[in-house]
C-alpha cells in the first residue's frame, strides 16, 4: 500500500520481500554454520551493534504474520551478543507452517538509542498467530521507516 494505492501481492510476489539486508552499523546472524534450520531445532541470534543502546527482534512468516521475538534488549558497542541470552525464559525454536513443507522467515533487528513501543505487533509464542490483525507486513514497513534495522531471511526445512 502507498497512500491510495493498493496492490494485493501473491505468494509468490510477496516472497520477494524476504531478503537478507544488512545495515553498516547492525549485524545479525544465527548461531548455526549452515544458512538454515531444521523444524524443532533451537536457535539464538548472534547480533552486534557500532553504538550501545537497545535492539528488538521482530520476525515475519512466510503468510506476512508479523511478531516479535525479543523487545528492548540491551547491547553494547561493538560486542557479539548472543540472543537469546542463557537466562530467557525460552530459546527460538525453528517450526514450519505446513508439515513437511519447507518455509522461511525474515528476522528484522532493530537498533534504538531509547526502547521501542512495539505493541502493534503480536508476541511470538510456541503457536502461531493466525489473526488476520497480525498480517500486518505494511505496518512492519511504516514502522522501519528512519530506523537502523538488517533483515535475516532463514528456510526451515523438514526433518527428513
Amino acid at each position: 500500500k502507498y497512500k491510495n494505492t493498493l496492490q494485493v501481492l501473491d505468494k509468490k510476489g510477496f516472497r520477494y520481500f524476504f531478503a537478507t539486508i544488512k545495515h553498516k552499523d547492525l549485524d545479525m546472524k544465527i548461531s548455526k554454520k549452515r544458512g538454515f534450520l531444521y523444524d524443532g531445532e533451537e536457535f539464538y541470534f548472534k547480533v552486534k551493534s557500532k553504538k550501545s543502546g537497545f535492539v528488538s527482534i521482530i520476525t515475519v512468516y512466510e503468510d506476512g504474520t508479523v511478531s516479535t521475538l525479543l523487545r528492548n534488549i540491551p547491547i553494547k558497542k561493538n560486542r557479539v551478543e548472543n540472543l537469546p541470552d542463557k537466562d530467557f525464559e525460552s530459546i527460538p525454536e525453528a517450526g514450519l507452517i505446513q508439515r513437511g513443507v519447507e518455509t522461511y522467515d525474515m528476522y528484522v533487528v532493530i537498533y534504538s538509542k531509547k526502547r521501542l513501543y512495539l505493541d502493534e505487533f503480536a508476541y511470538a509464542d510456541s503457536e502461531l498467530i493466525n489473526e488476520e490483525k497480525y498480517k500486518n507486513f505494511d505496518r512492519l514497513i511504516e514502522f522501519l521507516n528512519g530506523k537502523v534495522y538488517s533483515n535475516l531471511k532463514v528456510v526451515t526445512k523438514p526433518r527428513i
